[in-house]
């Protein structure tokens, strides 16, 4: 609910202020913010001052007298997020401003959903709005997310992400489930672990894997299966982000792979 006598005081901040708490938070210091906005520490403390006053909560911590360096408050961190949202939104508000014709959409999104779900939907978008422009992103889950939360793509298809992120972001996106995704071991049709399926995870461990990197869905899904079973994970021989570079591998070597098979609801 919004609050009205806190109106007067908002009208007065400036595009600037908007961008003071993002510069605090990576300066670590006001001394460092007024560095980057090229005014004195001074100020930037009353420009946060009024930040404050008209948000009506404190957003920064200080520290005590002779500690160096401070911090958002639980209330900075969450205004944080909108903030960079809605300076975003001032900047397409500008962009939008000088070619009125045209609308753009940016989306972000996982490689496996680049190969038939978003061709799909685009190609029904464009039917429906055809003068609309569309920007793909294409990276991982952490990054895509963090994306979306600062502004730089409008949606993205992708995986949900690790709790901790997803409950920062939980309060300000919608969100639906358009796909399930599955994964399965792949190697060439002539790999004898394909020929003879029914290998032991210990035997597969002994060929050669294409794997993605640490700390991606699909290879901790893929380290999951080994580790349930009391095993090490295999090593990889060859470690890719791009799923299609590593079935390229599978089919013309001795590599195995892990990738998505996909069910559509």
């Amino acid at each position: 609910m919004q609050d009205d006598t806190l109106q007067p005081k908002v009208d007065f901040l400036r595009l600037r202020d908007l961008h003071l708490l993002d510069l605090i938070a990576q300066a670590g210091s006001l001394s460092g913010a007024s560095e980057r906005l090229h005014l004195t520490q001074p100020g930037v403390t009353h420009a946060l001052q009024a930040l404050e006053a008209a948000f009506g909560v404190k957003l920064v911590d200080r520290g005590k007298r002779g500690q160096r360096g401070v911090a958002l408050t639980a209330a900075g961190r969450a205004a944080l997020v909108r903030l960079r949202l809605a300076r975003r939104e001032v900047w397409a508000a500008i962009q939008a401003s000088r070619t009125p014709e045209i609308a753009s959409l940016r989306i972000g999104a996982l490689a496996t959903s680049l190969v038939e779900l978003l061709p799909r939907a685009l190609g029904r978008l464009q039917e429906t709005v055809p003068s609309l422009e569309v920007v793909l992103v294409e990276s991982t889950v952490p990054d895509l997310w963090t994306r979306l939360s600062t502004g730089d793509v409008d949606a993205i298809v992708c995986r949900l992400p690790e709790v901790e992120q997803w409950s920062a972001l939980l309060p300000l996106i919608l969100y639906d489930r358009v796909q399930e995704e599955r994964l399965a071991l792949v190697g060439a049709a002539k790999h004898p672990a394909v020929r003879k399926p029914a290998r032991a995870l210990a035997q597969l461990r002994q060929h050669p894997w294409a794997l993605p990197p640490s700390g991606s869905f699909t290879r901790a899904a893929f380290e999951q299966l080994y580790l349930r079973a009391n095993l090490e994970p295999p090593r990889p021989a060859v470690t890719c982000l791009s799923f299609h570079a590593n079935l390229q591998l599978a089919s013309r070597s001795r590599f195995l792979t892990v990738a998505p098979l996909r069910t559509y609801p």
